[in-house]
């Protein structure tokens, strides 16, 4: 691991890789990133878990493209929860680091989705973790 990122709680020493990034933030702003831009889902809630949906985030003035803002406020608020939708398939995830090495490295806990929808968080996360971590997909 280079000495730039000695603080990095893992050993994600490959700067080669497109996606690299040892900032959990900035995975989380990228996994929001492919969710939007690459799948095409829509962000209609971002709110902290224990405040519920009606202290919804976007309401407050985060642009719903800035998706640097929702990453940082997802995290800054501890445990959050967001809303994707694209026609009928909504998936929720929960956002929180928990000190498991598995969640952390895109600090996304736990998310539901529909039975008879693709599960396209569990694909990202997944092609994440591959690109990042080298874990198998």
């Amino acid at each position: 691991m280079s000495d730039r990122h000695e603080w990095a709680k893992y050993h994600m020493d490959n700067e080669e890789r497109e996606y690299y990034n040892p900032m959990f933030g900035g995975n989380l702003k990228e996994f929001i990133r492919r969710m939007v831009e690459d799948e095409g889902f829509t962000i209609t809630a971002l709110f902290p878990r224990w405040d519920g949906r009606s202290e919804c985030l976007l309401k407050g003035g985060i642009a719903i493209d800035d998706h640097e803002s929702m990453a940082y406020q997802a995290l800054n608020h501890e445990h959050s929860n967001m809303d994707f939708t694209k026609g009928d398939n909504t998936q929720t995830i929960s956002i929180m680091m928990t000190g498991d090495d598995w969640c952390d490295v895109i600090p996304i806990n736990d998310w539901s989705f529909r039975h008879e929808q693709e599960d396209v968080v569990n694909r990202v996360v997944l092609l994440m973790r591959y690109e990042i971590m080298g874990d198998e997909a």
